[in-house]
């Protein structure tokens, strides 16, 4: 199943984010709620699985004309693009998603620890 969804704040539009949930598999995802909690929250009180894990690539794209008229920008301006997949126990993946972020009202943000020598090369 498809779902699209537009996060704001402060009624500006901050990313859309579309997730493909394997609804033969989980049928009662099919008439949840995606408007008001995250969909790990979701999938946990829904079908009761925890996502355990996801593998995320971030990188720049164009933005495609349905998504830059959603975030109120031109068809063609760069963005940032994130792709996850989620799994839960099992290593069954349970979201796809795909997310398009406004170039001008985010920014992301990461921690990183330090390594020791042997693992940082």
């Amino acid at each position: 199943m498809y779902v699209r969804r537009l996060r704001l704040a402060d009624e500006l539009p901050i990313f859309v984010c579309d997730s493909y949930l394997p609804v033969s598999r989980f049928p009662e995802l099919r008439d949840a709620d995606y408007g008001a909690v995250s969909l790990s929250r979701l999938f946990e009180e829904t079908v009761g699985l925890k996502v355990e894990r996801a593998h995320q690539w971030i990188g720049a794209a164009a933005a495609p004309e349905d998504v830059a008229g959603l975030l109120e920008i031109g068809a063609g301006v760069p963005l940032l693009r994130i792709e996850r997949v989620a799994r839960v126990a099992g290593d069954a993946p349970i979201e796809s998603v795909e997310a398009f972020f406004h170039p001008g009202r985010y920014r992301h943000y990461n921690e990183l620890p330090s390594l020791p020598d042997e693992v940082a090369g």
